[in-house]
């Protein structure tokens, strides 16, 4: 949140918009080598220590990076640069490429300490990283002056080291062959067959998908500018905190989906998916319900008066979580049982869906669209991710014998709880307190404890029991007692 806030600030909408701009687009090169990466994750949680496997995997990344960079180095040096990046520094072009691609390396260790049971130890390394970068990030605005792009990137390169390093030293202490680079032609071929039945309707959808994705961006920027694309990057900015808080149970329930999976065990998938969907389902709607009632008080503590344009497409992209969270329980589940086809046919034909209401929505009126910028691009991604959702969740709820009208139903009802809860407490505390950061802290707290109350009298609709309630209470009540006694 801390980042969030500051680097809005040193850049401005305009600059922000072309930071964010640039690695969104160079996200979507590694998203497509990425889209393996789940096989790494299902195998590695079989079995840790794969010499061959995670031999197999550096192979693949490192060829599929320098395969990204042959392609790239034409594109920049051509016309197309200009129409694919308008108004963009080309050296800053290719500090986003090599960022974006540390940044996957680090995602791929990430993912590997969480395969291998190691998450907690995952997780001191990223608080730890974090902390450090933005030390720096601190240094570069106050003591040298920075206010520019390259800071920025400067910072972001620091994050990426830091976690790479972190996260093999995790790996390297566990004793896990990170760094096995020795394999044969035959087990390269073994691994080959089995990583291109798995991932090649993946690779498809993402050959299809991603360059659709950069599309809407494209759209934004072209039509809308710089200035739209900063406002709708500071809305995803805060939807990101909400994801990044809930999305860290996925790679567990993925671990625990394949080993299920292996097992046979369809009882246990089926309540590990109930649970979940109804858990994260509560996590993201608490945050997301919130931050949406305070929408202009979090747009201006984050961005300053400069990003007064972003607060309706802040409150659009402050839904986007909740159908995001929940395709992400619902992609583990697939990922894990292997059901890729699926997911290729539904996110290929979304995503032609999706880059066509962008454009609706985003376009000028000459060219027939209703000109809306940032909101528009934020209305097109809340409504398809919540398509997607429906119509995956008909699929896993049959696959695992649950009822799809029930689990809706159940979302509706934490959504109006969670929103009669919050309408009450912001506009009490708005009412009483004048200063909006006070009101904010203060409403959250209330807004807080009416979240606890709707846990303990409908434990079952946030996927928990009354016990489970008790158990997450008591301790903290009773170290609040001892401390105020002692």
């Amino acid at each position: 949140m801390l980042t969030a806030s500051i680097i809005p600030r040193m850049l401005g909408p305009s600059l922000f918009g072309d930071y964010k701009f640039l690695l969104y687009s160079f996200t979507q090169f590694t998203s497509l080598i990425g889209s393996g990466n789940n096989f790494l994750s299902v195998e590695l949680a079989k079995n840790h220590y794969d010499k061959i496997l995670i031999s197999f995997y550096w192979t693949f990344i490192l060829t599929s990076g320098i395969l990204a960079s042959i392609f790239l180095i034409p594109i920049l040096n051509s016309n197309l640069y200009t129409t694919l990046f308008p108004g963009q520094n080309i050296f800053y072009l290719w500090l986003a490429f090599f960022l974006t691609f540390f940044i996957f390396i680090a995602q791929v260790l990430e993912s590997m300490t969480d395969s291998c049971g190691l998450t907690k130890n995952g997780s001191i390394v990223n608080l730890l990283a974090r902390v450090i970068s933005v030390i720096f990030l601190l240094l570069f605005l106050f003591i040298f002056n920075w206010k520019n792009i390259f800071s920025v990137f400067s910072f972001s390169y620091i994050s990426a080291f830091l976690l790479i390093v972190g996260f093999i030293g995790v790996l390297k202490i566990k004793n896990i062959p990170i760094l096995y680079f020795k394999i044969s032609f035959y087990d390269l071929k073994q691994k080959f067959n089995s990583f291109y039945k798995y991932s090649s309707p993946l690779f498809f959808l993402s050959i299809v998908a991603l360059p659709l994705s950069f599309l809407s961006r494209w759209i934004l920027q072209t039509f809308g500018g710089s200035l739209q694309q900063g406002y709708f990057s500071l809305s995803d900015s805060l939807s990101s905190f909400v994801i990044t808080f809930s999305n860290s149970f996925i790679p567990l329930l993925l671990r625990e989906f394949s080993i299920s999976f292996n097992d046979k065990d369809i009882n246990h998938m089926s309540s590990l998916f109930n649970k979940s969907i109804s858990f994260l389902f509560a996590i993201s709607s608490f945050f997301s319900v919130f931050l949406l009632l305070n929408a202009s008080k979090a747009t201006l503590l984050l961005g300053g008066k400069t990003f007064e344009g972003a607060i309706l497409p802040m409150s659009i992209m402050l839904l986007y979580p909740i159908p995001y969270i929940t395709n992400n329980i619902i992609y583990a589940f697939i990922y894990s049982t292997n059901r890729t086809v699926l997911l290729r046919n539904v996110m290929v034909i979304s995503s032609i869906f999706g880059v066509l209401i962008t454009f609706i929505l985003v376009a000028p009126k000459k060219y027939f669209g209703l000109d809306l910028g940032a909101v528009g691009i934020a209305i097109s991604m809340v409504f398809v991710t919540s398509l997607i959702y429906l119509v995956l969740l008909k699929y896993c709820v049959s696959a695992l014998h649950l009822t799809w009208r029930k689990i809706i139903g159940n979302h509706i009802v934490v959504i109006i709880l969670f929103l009669a809860d919050g309408v009450i407490t912001v506009n009490l505390c708005d009412f009483c307190i004048q200063n909006s950061l006070i009101s904010l802290i203060l409403s959250g707290m209330i807004y807080s404890l009416g979240a606890i109350l709707i846990a303990k009298l409908f434990p079952k609709l946030l996927g928990i029991s009354t016990m489970e309630v008790y158990a997450l209470i008591l301790p903290r009540l009773k170290k609040v007692r001892d401390s105020l006694i002692s």
